[in-house]
């Protein structure tokens, strides 16, 4: 019955329930094909009993990532030891509940708030690459040695899957590693180099440089306001170098503007590309209409009937991808048809004519 409605991932049977029930799921490739099999077989007589209907529902799931560690704990219980608080973990409901004397709200709030934000923006990645000059020094126990003595022992860890050095502090502590790996390397190489260059922005001495793939250097500063501006441009995403009064012409690869612009500019230039390629592309993107909702889908093809519904990950909210409405069990023309007046004005004049509906057929 459901292969009907197209191709799934997933299919599967529980054991049967004391009320002679059985519950499947089934997963399906695409949303609207899920849909049209809840509205079509919801209800439905089932072939090997008169007696019996099939409940057809859509399940919806969502799943979150949420970074969550021991010393999380720690902070919480420090922060109820300072402020003689009790804080609780909701996980279910992805809240933390204050428990404590009454006017310290706005006091815990902050305090959260701030341990919070310093979370998020306290972890920076380093990748060991020889192109870029970041290598570490003799053997790599020994180099994490030398960072950690330099930064703090918490501070500084390595990741083996992408070979990066993880730098849990911040933004000075992350440009202070940067620092010591450079003055590591061998030869007057990299450092020495970049002070005796030009930025290839603002013609001056470079000031905190940094030298890309194609051995241009630039103030630290310059590179970043290069890149938010790049992202910003409408048309084709893309950083290109500036080097050789604009002659240059090479466009940077992601992993190399990552390696370059600090972790949270890196996100934020992210962020902005993103913006920018969702305004001008409205044909093919939109924003969810929810207020506030910052999730984005993909608007129907022209040829596509009936236009695919899209459920937001984030609110939930049902929208037709072709009209870009929420009009569950309603075509797209209907749904027009009642908040254009179109229905209200013909039932309107039925009273008037005394016109009764068919009881064989409903009019929506």
């Amino acid at each position: 019955m459901l292969d009907e409605f197209g191709p799934f991932e997933e299919w599967e049977v529980s054991g049967m329930s004391d009320g002679g029930e059985i519950k499947a799921q089934a997963v399906f490739l695409e949303e609207s094909q899920a849909r049209n099999a809840a509205a079509v077989l919801d209800g439905k007589r089932l072939p090997f009993s008169k007696s019996r209907r099939l409940i057809a529902e859509v399940v919806t799931s969502v799943r979150f990532d949420v970074l969550y560690r021991v010393e999380a704990d720690e902070r919480f219980k420090t922060i109820e030891e300072e402020m003689g608080i009790v804080v609780i973990l909701d996980a279910w409901l992805s809240q933390l509940q204050v428990f404590g004397a009454e006017g310290r709200q706005e006091q815990v709030a902050e305090a959260l708030d701030r341990f919070v934000k310093d979370k998020v923006s306290s972890l920076h990645f380093i990748p060991l690459d020889q192109e870029n000059g970041l290598e570490l020094r003799g053997d790599s126990e020994r180099g994490l040695q030398e960072l950690r003595s330099k930064l703090g022992k918490d501070k500084v860890g390595f990741d083996e899957s992408s070979r990066s050095i993880v730098i849990h502090g911040s933004e000075n502590d992350f440009i202070k590693a940067k620092q010591i790996m450079a003055r590591g390397q061998p030869g007057p190489s990299r450092d020495r180099l970049m002070q005796e260059q030009d930025c290839e922005i603002c013609l001056c001495e470079a000031e905190d440089p940094v030298m890309t793939s194609c051995k241009h250097v630039y103030c630290s500063h310059c590179f970043v306001n290069m890149c938010y501006a790049a992202s910003a441009q409408p048309g084709e995403i893309g950083i290109i170098c500036e080097g050789d009064e604009g002659e240059c012409g090479h466009v940077f690869e992601f992993f190399e503007i990552r390696d370059l612009l600090p972790s949270e500019t890196f996100e934020d230039v992210l962020q902005e590309s993103f913006t920018t390629f969702v305004q001008t592309h409205q044909e093919k993107f939109r924003y969810c209409p929810t207020p506030d909702c910052t999730q984005v889908y993909r608007v129907a093809s022209q040829t596509e009937e009936p236009p695919p519904t899209y459920t937001c990950n984030s609110c939930l909210a049902c929208i037709c991808t072709g009209c870009h409405a929420a009009h569950p069990s309603l075509t797209c023309a209907e749904h027009q048809d009642q908040t254009s007046g179109g229905l209200q004005a013909l039932n309107t004049l039925k009273k008037k004519l005394g016109i009764q509906d068919c009881p064989r057929f409903i009019t929506t």
